[in-house]
């Protein structure tokens, strides 16, 4: 079979990406006017290719995962639900996703399933508590807390994007003008130096140099900021590469306590989530792992699961680890004595998000200061270094 993807238009007039597996093109072709569409473009995916590698925003998912909810709720089933979701939805890589998710339950395989083909668009915790629902029957309230872990996500990113808008637009102001006194600044009065032979001081002259070298040569600091951005990119690709750099960014003053606290509370919000819904202990041991989005803190707490596995108690193997505060230590502890777990790591989850909101206005406070600290002694050293042989002029005609 070969697989096809096409654009086509619905009865309403709505342009709607999708895939298809057909023996030819004929029949992919008919397949699709079955469905009562007009197909406008068609092409045959090369082998090897996987169509669902793109990711889908937060806003994307949440929007596909509300409407699901409230189809099934009324009644209606899966099928129908995502054949309307697939009309519905603006987005054309999560069309396309909709669109094989249909062909796949239309074969029989169970939604849980079929969401392991698109690790791309569905986070495991998704995955998991789909799978809790469709065994359980409470598929629609799987959904429900599926919809609260993507509203936290959401107002989380939202709450750094929100806090770092001020320090980035500081940040480019202060390039902007440095960028400015290297290029029309300091050329200026180093021809207004040369008219007036005025020998430059060594401070001045290094400043002149730096500005011939970024005029002539800027293109070669383009190219070492690509080739370290393409490099970067090259070590998130393999294993050793990815572990080096989440290790490593941890280790950032600020910012690296920041970015382990959002893992934390990604670990401690899916942990508590997937255990209140009925997972396993170990298997959410390993989903609340993978959710943190670190190779570094993934490694650690795999350390977890094996000591679970020889039949440590959660506090003593999360203990061992050396990633949790003592608070956090207490409270699980409890919760395992007093059967209250997932409720506790509730509780432990929000103080981390309490000191992830305290950490981001202490990155944004300091931010912008930094950059108008730096800015500020660029722009004293140009003053000294243009005025010192103004000074040096004055000085030998005054003798």
């Amino acid at each position: 079979m070969k697989q096809f993807i096409y654009k086509a238009k619905d009865m309403t007039g709505k342009v709607l990406t999708g895939a298809v597996e057909a023996p030819d093109r004929r029949s992919a072709m008919a397949t699709i006017s079955s469905k009562d569409c007009y197909v406008l473009r068609m092409a045959e995916v090369h082998a090897g290719r996987d169509l669902f590698r793109n990711p889908v925003t937060t806003d994307t998912l949440l929007a596909f995962t509300r409407k699901v909810r409230v189809m099934l709720q009324s009644g209606i089933d899966m099928l129908t639900v995502l054949k309307i979701a697939w009309s519905q939805t603006e987005d054309r890589a999560m069309q396309l996703v909709i669109s094989e998710l249909r062909a796949l339950l239309s074969k029989g395989i169970p939604f849980a399933s079929a969401l392991k083909r698109f690790p791309f668009v569905f986070p495991e915790i998704y995955i998991s508590l789909i799978a809790v629902g469709e065994r359980g029957g409470v598929l629609t309230f799987a959904l429900d807390k599926i919809m609260d872990q993507l509203i936290r996500q959401k107002e989380t990113a939202q709450k750094i994007k929100k806090a770092l808008m001020y320090p980035v637009i500081v940040l480019v102001f202060a390039l902007l003008v440095v960028i400015g006194m290297l290029v029309f600044f300091i050329p200026m009065f180093e021809q207004i130096f040369k008219k007036m032979r005025i020998e430059m001081p060594f401070i001045t002259q290094c400043l002149v140099n730096t500005s011939h070298f970024f005029i002539k040569s800027w293109w070669i600091l383009l190219m070492i900021c690509f080739m370290i951005f393409i490099g970067i990119k090259k070590m998130q690709q393999t294993r050793q590469g990815r572990y080096w750099l989440d290790k490593n960014i941890l280790k950032i003053p600020v910012v690296g306590e920041l970015i382990f606290n959002i893992a934390l509370s990604r670990f401690l919000h899916t942990f508590s989530v997937l255990l209140e819904s009925g997972v396993s202990l170990i298997d959410t041991i390993n989903d609340a792992t993978r959710s943190t989005g670190n190779a570094f803190l993934r490694d650690k707490l795999s350390d977890v699961q094996v000591y679970l596995n020889k039949g440590s108690r959660l506090h003593d193997a999360l203990e061992k680890s050396k990633l949790f505060p003592d608070f956090a230590l207490s409270l699980i502890a409890i919760g395992e004595e007093t059967g209250t777990l997932a409720k506790n790591l509730k509780v432990v989850a929000d103080m981390v998000d309490e000191n992830v909101d305290n950490q981001i206005t202490k990155v944004t406070t300091l931010i912008g200061p930094i950059s108008i600290m730096i800015v500020g002694t660029f722009v004293g050293v140009v003053m000294i270094a243009i005025y010192s042989p103004l000074f040096s002029l004055w000085s030998g005609l005054e003798r």
